[in-house]
């Protein structure tokens, strides 16, 4: 009868080696999927320093949880890089090779200044494969330091049969070299700026990485051998036999664990799917800081926005989504018995869209929403607004006039206000979006052409900051704050 064996030291061993590798592996590749999946949602609105305006980003929820995924694989990564070095050092020494080349009298002493080129090359092959996002550069990023720790490591361990500390001091190399590449590209690409050279563009930057990384990555390598030159007493220390067998029972009982780990990858790896129909737009996303910028010349229209005439929109025009629009407010006439502003709405996208009837407003002023009543416009008074308003093309631009009575010394004119459209998202579900506040034309006051005289005529003075509540109008109103809304129609 014969019984079962227990798997040898050595046996188990191998098993934790074969876990910890393929982990390392899963762990670039889940970084690398979580990368794709991002740069296929576009730029991320959190990363413009200076945008025209503020946009709901539908995708807020997909790119936290792509970025979650990514902190997770380099948990995992780094767990299991600390796994392989405890079993590199857990186990016997290794076979020790015989002199030669490898010790860095030969063909392989040029290992430390190849490593530079290589993780540049794996960071530039990520970025075409993965395109452009913050998860796809991390993922770029490991997946060099990888195969540069790994290159260094194989150069290293010939100079001793301890495995472990190699593989440790290997990465330590890798790490600090990486850091000092930084670090001098940084000082070559500020010292660029300061001499007026011309733009650096893609390839001078891949170019700037590359000469920044091969030394100091060459450099941390060779620094990492002589520590581990220092540490190792007996370079040629006799290794312990292999057990024999002990890899192909490795493999066996690392196999379930492999497994479970490439499922709960392809789990991992998979995109988030769209925003739900009833999904809303987090208001920390939403109400914001709103950037004020002048009249874009560029963008001038030469028709009278309160002269457009709304139009019959087809039924199998589809409505316009708040990805597809840039909202901005402006043709400010404020302070006398009727204030007025136009409201501007710019189709940025590639695809025909339409707005119907009167743009849904909303208007938000120290932490709460005012109270809106909207009403026809001057001139719109009985018109019925169901079917017409504006179809969009391309770049195409509809407004909507807009006027309010003053409110007076009751109206709250230094609580900042934030204006928005609601609009609905390609999910289905409606989000405000915030509407960009453009900036005032100033007028001083002149007599007889001197200025800062107490009457005359109007002379303009440029362009200034509006107030920090522009539509002054009252909350508490019963049945609401009256603010008069044209019909969406297309100027341009």
């Amino acid at each position: 009868m014969t019984s079962l064996s227990v798997p040898s030291a050595a046996a188990w061993r191998s098993a934790a080696m074969i876990c910890a590798g393929v982990m390392m592996v899963l762990a670039v590749v889940v970084m690398a999927a979580a990368g794709h999946h991002a740069s296929a949602l576009g730029a991320d609105p959190g990363w413009v320093l200076f945008p025209e305006e503020e946009r709901v980003d539908i995708w807020a929820d997909a790119r936290e949880h792509y970025r979650r995924v990514v902190r997770f694989g380099l948990v995992a990564w780094a767990g299991a890089w600390t796994a392989i070095a405890v079993v590199l050092f857990a186990g016997p020494a290794a076979p020790h090779p015989p002199p030669g080349p490898s010790s860095g009298r030969g063909g392989h002493a040029t290992v430390p200044w190849l490593l530079g080129p290589l993780l540049v090359l794996a960071v530039v092959v990520s970025g075409a494969l993965l395109g452009s996002s913050i998860p796809a550069l991390v993922a770029g990023c490991t997946a060099g330091v990888s195969l540069s720790a790994l290159a260094s490591w194989l150069w290293m361990r010939s100079e001793t049969p301890r495995r472990g500390l190699a593989w440790v001091l290997a990465g330590l190399g890798v790490l600090i070299g990486t850091v000092g590449g930084v670090l001098l590209g940084a000082a070559l690409l500020g010292a660029w700026i300061i001499l007026g050279a011309p733009g650096i563009g893609v390839l001078g930057a891949g170019v700037l990485l590359l000469i920044a990384m091969t030394p100091a990555l060459g450099i941390g390598a060779l620094l990492a051998r002589g520590i581990l030159r220092a540490f190792v007493a007996d370079p040629e220390a006799s290794a312990a036999p292999a057990a024999p067998g002990a890899c192909r029972t490795g493999l066996l009982l690392a196999a379930p664990v492999v497994l479970a780990l490439v499922l709960a990858s392809v789990a991992l790896s998979r995109p988030v799917p769209a925003p739900p129909a009833d999904a809303e737009a987090p208001l920390a996303r939403t109400w914001v800081d709103l950037p004020v910028s002048g009249p874009d010349p560029a963008e001038e229209e030469s028709v009278d926005p309160r002269q457009a005439d709304p139009v019959p929109v087809p039924a199998d025009v589809p409505v316009c989504t708040a990805d597809q629009l840039r909202l901005r407010a402006g043709d400010w006439d404020l302070g006398g018995a009727r204030s007025t502003a136009t409201l501007e709405a710019r189709n940025i996208s590639t695809r025909t869209c339409a707005l119907r009837g009167r743009p849904e407003l909303q208007l938000r002023q120290g932490g709460g929403d005012i109270d809106l009543r909207i009403v026809p416009s001057a001139g719109q008074e009985g018109e019925d607004p169901d079917g017409l308003g504006a179809v969009l093309p391309a770049g195409g631009v509809a407004v909507s006039p807009l006027e309010w009575s003053g409110g007076g010394e009751a109206a709250d004119r230094e609580t900042g206000q934030r204006l928005a459209v609601r609009l609905p998202q390609s999910g289905g579900s409606i989000v405000p979006v915030p509407v960009v506040i453009l900036a005032y034309p100033l007028v001083e006051e002149s007599f007889a052409g001197m200025p800062g005289a107490q009457a005359g005529t109007g002379v303009d003075a440029g362009w200034g900051d509006p107030p920090p509540a522009p539509v002054d109008v009252r909350d508490g109103e019963p049945g609401g704050a009256e603010l008069g809304a044209g019909i969406w129609a297309l100027i341009s």
